[in-house]
C-alpha cells in the first residue's frame, strides 16, 4: 500500500471493503451456476481494483481465475470447474493481508 497513491487508496477502501463480501458471493454463485461471463466479470473488476492497491499477487490469482472462466470452453469443463473452485478457495485467505493492512491504514488516516 505504500507504493500506490495514498489518495487513492483512501477514496476506494471503504467501497472494496464493504464490497468484497458480495464480490466473493458473486464468484461463488457463478461457479455453481456455470456462469463463466459473470465470473470473468468479477475478477476482470477485482483485477483492476487490487491492481490500484498494487497488490500483485491479488493481482494474479484472479487473473487466473478470469482466464480460466474465459477460456472454458477450450478446456474439458470439469476440470475447468475444478481449477476455479481449487483457485476461489485460496482467495479469501489471500484477501485478507490486505484488508487487515487497509483496515490499519483506515485508522493511521483517521488519527
Amino acid at each position: 500500500l505504500k507504493r500506490v497513491d495514498q489518495e487513492v487508496v483512501a477514496i476506494i477502501t471503504d467501497t472494496f471493503v464493504a464490497q468484497w463480501p458480495d464480490d466473493l458471493a458473486r464468484m461463488n454463485q457463478a461457479l455453481a451456476q456455470a456462469d463463466w461471463a459473470a465470473l470473468a466479470r468479477v475478477t476482470h473488476a477485482l483485477r483492476g481494483i487490487f491492481g490500484m492497491f498494487g497488490a500483485q499477487p491479488l493481482i494474479a490469482l484472479v487473473g487466473e481465475i478470469e482466464q480460466l472462466a474465459m477460456t472454458i470452453g477450450v478446456h474439458a469443463e470439469a476440470a475447468a470447474r475444478e481449477a476455479v473452485a481449487c483457485k476461489l478457495t485460496q482467495l479469501p485467505s489471500a484477501v485478507d493481508p490486505l484488508l487487515a493492512a487497509l483496515r490499519h491504514h483506515q485508522v493511521t488516516v483517521l488519527k
